[in-house]
């Protein structure tokens, strides 16, 4: 389990971990180990429990019935962040200490039906000035489908921390939050025949989720054009969204961040032709993981133009549609008279009560 930062400008240090419940926390106190809050067959590399194991003649697979009680929390090891973490995908803090790539021993979790919550504290340091903002309460939920751990393999979950994060500089349970969402950005899934599976995942509420077959590297996550199509799910708190009329596809300058579109007027140009954006009509499954219909959606990046060495596509997923006023809603707000025909004649642009809400993920690809 790793960490990173990209918040231009700040550095990111003493992150502790909490328990997400306060009525009955998953363990005693915030600490400096990458605890997080989910249901475990253990709940750390050193715990131990019960199995019976059966051979599936048909299937071939062994499966695991687990006869113990599961953990609320799984313990990663240490997590050294009185330094700067990490600003790279590909060279993240990771926890437990070590060599890479950091794995700790774990049970088979194949009937896990619960998301993995990471729930932290941490400190924004100004590069520059030393100024210190204290960010409380910064939370990021991984999906259910990524918990299912199956024997043989080695998961990695990898975090993102952007300019875009749901923690809080002020009270926390309050709104809005300080800034905007600390981010659940990979989840690798490596076989010991050595095929790699990588997701990459937004943890704001909503959550948007993007998987690439092949997308892993030593080091970290990197999409290609090389390795086919592109998946998308959105989630609030586990629960799949249905994409239909709710979902699109963007390419953006390089650099552009999540807050940027969701803060400032950037362009944007919708993708079409070969690698247009499609919801999935027909089920499909890669490597365990269950692609829906109306829930999945998915596209084909293109290989970058030169000189470019990469293209950086943009999500975007409406939260909530706009509100539009009525005809009377606008006289009295607007101070108008206008009667159905000139109301009419108004774009819906002119005719916005509410805007729309939208999150937004961010995508690099390469050749």
């Amino acid at each position: 389990m790793g960490i990173y930062e990209t918040i231009p400008g700040y550095d990111v240090k003493n992150v502790n971990f909490r328990p997400n419940s306060t009525s009955v926390p998953e363990f005693s106190a915030t600490t400096a180990n990458a605890k997080l809050s989910g249901s475990f067959n253990g709940t750390s590399s050193a715990a131990s429990g019960t199995y019976n194991v059966t051979y599936n003649a048909t299937s071939g697979i062994a499966e695991f019935d687990n006869q113990a009680a599961s953990a609320n929390y799984f313990d990663f090891g240490t997590f050294a962040s009185t330094n700067a973490i990490g600003t790279l995908s590909t060279n993240p803090t990771w926890a437990g200490g070590g060599s890479s790539p950091y794995y700790q021993g774990v049970l088979p979790n194949t009937d896990n039906v619960n998301n993995m919550i990471l729930y932290v504290d941490y400190d924004l340091i100004n590069t520059a000035s030393g100024e210190t903002i204290h960010v409380k309460g910064a939370k990021a939920v991984v999906p259910a489908a990524y918990m299912t751990w199956k024997p043989n393999y080695a998961y990695t979950y990898l975090f993102k921390i952007s300019d875009n994060t749901n923690g809080t500089t002020g009270t926390e349970g309050t709104s809005p939050v300080g800034l905007f969402p600390i981010t659940f950005d990979a989840v690798t899934v490596a076989t010991t025949d050595g095929a790699e599976v990588g997701t990459i995942t937004t943890i704001s509420t909503p959550a948007i989720t993007t998987y690439q077959e092949g997308s892993v590297s030593a080091t970290g996550i990197t999409y290609a054009n090389a390795n086919g199509p592109i998946y998308i799910t959105v989630n609030t708190d586990g629960t799949l969204a249905t994409l239909t009329d709710k979902i699109k596809l963007y390419t953006v300058e390089a650099g552009t961040t999540e807050a940027d579109l969701i803060l400032t007027t950037k362009t944007k140009t919708e993708v079409t032709g070969d690698a247009a954006l499609s919801i999935l009509s027909t089920a499909e499954e890669k490597q365990g993981i269950s692609f829906a219909i109306g829930t999945t959606a998915k596209f084909t990046p293109l290989a970058p133009v030169s000189p470019a060495t990469s293209t950086t596509y943009a999500v975007q997923y409406q939260v909530s549609a706009a509100v539009l006023y009525t005809l009377e809603e606008y006289n009295t707000a607007k101070g108008t008279s206008l009667d159905a025909t000139a109301f009419a004649a108004l774009s819906d642009e002119e005719k916005t009560k509410t805007p729309a809400v939208y999150q937004y993920k961010i995508i690099v690809v390469g050749s």
